[in-house]
């Protein structure tokens, strides 16, 4: 019984095997495979880079660009780890030099962060082109910590003694009051 069995299979995978359209079939499972791994390097090849170092050009009429540089580099050093370069620098220059300095290149990005009474401060961004998703969600988780701990601070919130609730009251309740 073994025998006819055994014979059986071998009989039907070798007239299987032999087929065009299992070779085919085979051939290109073979080349998907092998290129869902690689396509990293595949999109590198024809020109995407993954690992694009942006530079940041801060024009700061709030006061938060320390606050900024020391968030940003701690959520990217979270986000990407240690490899990331970040070039943070205060531009202080005319606009027009700035808007100049973002054509020049892809990853440049300037950052406004101007003065607005109801949300601590508004932020506009200006780029070339459109900025990397990750790195976007990266700029606001920044500036949304930024948000925070200036709120904290503008309420006198600034130590873990304090008591939370009050805090939270302090920094809702409204400006007349």
């Amino acid at each position: 019984m073994k025998k006819k069995f055994s014979y059986l299979v071998k009989a039907s995978l070798k007239k299987k095997i032999q087929t065009k359209s299992f070779k085919i079939s085979n051939v290109v499972l073979a080349i998907l495979i092998i290129g869902i791994i690689n396509i990293d390097s595949i999109i590198t090849f024809f020109g995407g880079n993954f690992n694009n170092d942006y530079d940041y050009y801060i024009i700061d009429e709030v006061g938060v660009y320390e606050t900024f540089e020391n968030q940003l580099s701690l959520t990217s050093k979270s986000i990407y780890g240690e490899d990331k370069k970040i070039n943070i620098s205060k531009y202080e220059d005319d606009i027009n030099n700035l808007e100049d300095k973002i054509k020049e290149k892809n990853s440049n990005i300037a950052i406004k962060f101007l003065s607005d009474a109801d949300n601590i401060f508004k932020v506009e961004l200006i780029s070339k082109e459109k900025i990397d998703t990750i790195e976007y969600q990266v700029l606001l988780s920044t500036f949304s910590n930024i948000k925070i701990f200036v709120g904290s601070w503008n309420t006198g919130c600034t130590s873990i003694s304090n008591n939370p609730e009050l805090c939270l009251d302090s920094w809702l309740k409204p400006k007349n009051d």
